[in-house]
């Protein structure tokens, strides 16, 4: 499959990513709040993880992910492989950011997220997962 469009990204990396946490409860685009809509969420006992996926905009996801760390035990961004570079290696070690890195079938955790332990309720957010995910069954 060639991934040219964040769409791709999504749809050829989701089962592998699935695969690394096959506990949590998955779910794609999350909203939460007015303006943010959080790419995939993984959820299991009030271990909320967060992936963000771009194609090339390393630093807009990296952005994204840093407003994730208010109710997120760990926040990623998913890229090509080909991105692969020091200079977003060290943005993401500098934000706690986890990156992971796509290619073939394969998905390499390259820089490892702070583990957040998040002092802010979330009991908002994790409803929303729970109604999107009792939703998605029907």
């Amino acid at each position: 499959m060639s991934i040219k469009h964040e769409p791709d990204l999504v749809k050829a990396a989701d089962s592998v990513v699935c695969k690394l946490y096959p506990e949590h409860i998955s779910l794609h685009e999350v909203s939460y709040g007015l303006k943010t809509r959080i790419d995939h969420v993984l959820y299991e006992k009030h271990d909320i993880i967060t992936i963000e996926y771009k194609m090339k905009n390393w630093k807009q996801a990296i952005k994204q992910a840093k407003k994730h760390r208010a109710y997120a035990n760990q926040c990623w961004i998913l890229m090509p492989a080909s991105i692969n570079s020091i200079t977003v290696l060290q943005a993401c070690t500098s934000a706690g950011i986890g990156l992971m890195l796509y290619s073939g079938s394969v998905i390499n955790r390259v820089v490892k997220p702070k583990d957040m332990s998040v002092q802010r309720s979330r009991n908002q957010l994790e409803k929303r997962i729970l109604s999107q995910y009792l939703k998605k069954g029907k």
